[in-house]
């Protein structure tokens, strides 16, 4: 059991490093709980559990080890060109409502009514929850507590509301064990409708936010697929757009797209999303802008400015479209093209 708990600790970890938030939680309760009952029973019932609790740490250790670094050379990197910003008091508290009721932040009384609400529910979690009300109050107040503390100790933001994701699904499951310990079908009944209106609303207000027709990109791609010839490299200006439009392409059955990006592998001063997920012929560089035998470039992308000067000088402009979609989307495609 320990190993297993052992490898499931390693491969969390793994995906993101707000995981170890996580495990912490589970090692704070585990160690107390274990601590406690050992007032209550002889150490032959309490002491293998320690024990055991140790071996799967310690595996778990050993099976990320490999990870720690590239950890210490990514925050090597980062060091100067970090790229979150630093948490303020109104950023948090926007941050909790949203988290806590799945709303859009709604101002100031909206905050102090989660707060309260917050509060409330760790009382009875903490008072009639047992062991389980307080180790979900534990992991989900850990990925806030550690965050909001590391960013202030190492002078490094590390406050993202997405990160806090690893604590939201014990914020729901304590809000259901609250539910359970209510006593009266009256109570209970009550309870859901406090907690089901701002679900329901919040809800319906993300389906009508839904755009109703695709992003600007799905034509952007479709346009590709029918104008684009064998040979034509379209550039892009980051990792993140290279996979994005390789996909809608591949959407319109474009599997052939050559998309490119420049980017510099050797350089660790900048913080470009996706960029592991490139290989070498990803990469765009100048001699290949260069090369006579090529005889267009597609430059796309979702921003202006795109249209200053021709990738290559020996190219000239060709055409330029603009393309509109859902949510308010914009996409342009640029083709230059180099005299035969």
């Amino acid at each position: 059991m320990w190993t297993t708990y052992a490898i499931v600790v390693a491969a969390f970890c793994y995906t993101h490093y707000f995981a170890v938030f996580t495990v912490t939680g589970e090692v704070i309760f585990a160690v107390g709980y274990l601590l406690a009952t050992r007032r209550t029973c002889v150490y032959s019932q309490a002491g293998p559990g320690l024990c055991g609790l140790l071996y799967a740490l310690t595996l778990a250790g050993v099976l990320y080890f490999p990870w720690v670094p590239i950890i210490f050379k990514q925050s090597q990197a980062v060091q100067e060109h970090f790229w979150i910003q630093a948490p303020t008091l109104e950023k948090c508290e926007s941050v909790l409502f949203e988290w806590a009721t799945g709303l859009h932040y709604q101002g100031m009384a909206g905050v102090r009514c989660c707060e309260g609400f917050l509060a409330i529910l760790i009382v009875v979690a903490l008072w009639r929850g047992g062991a389980a009300g307080r180790l979900l109050v534990l992991l989900a107040a850990l990925p806030w507590i550690l965050s909001l503390g590391l960013s202030g100790l190492l002078h490094r933001p590390l406050f993202l509301d997405r990160y806090l994701a690893f604590g939201h699904p014990f914020l729901l499951i304590l809000i259901g064990i609250a539910w359970a310990q209510q006593r009266t079908h009256f109570a209970r009944a009550l309870f859901g409708c406090f907690m089901g209106i701002p679900c329901v609303y919040a809800t319906g207000i993300s389906l009508l936010e839904r755009p109703t027709r695709p992003p600007a990109i799905v034509a952007a791609a479709e346009y590709l697929r029918r104008s684009w010839h064998s040979g034509d490299i379209v550039q892009v200006s980051s990792p993140q757009d290279v996979n994005m439009l390789r996909y809608y392409g591949s959407q319109g059955s474009l599997l052939s797209l050559d998309v490119r990006c420049f980017l510099d592998p050797f350089r660790q001063d900048t913080h470009a999303t996706h960029a592991a997920s490139l290989s070498a012929d990803d990469i765009l560089w100048r001699e290949d802008l260069e090369r006579a035998t090529l005889r267009h470039v597609w430059v796309a992308s979702d921003k202006e400015g795109i249209m200053t000067e021709p990738p290559d000088p020996g190219m000239k402009l060709i055409s330029c479209h603009t393309f509109h979609g859902g949510g308010d989307t914009r996409y342009l495609l640029v083709l230059y093209g180099r005299d035969p």
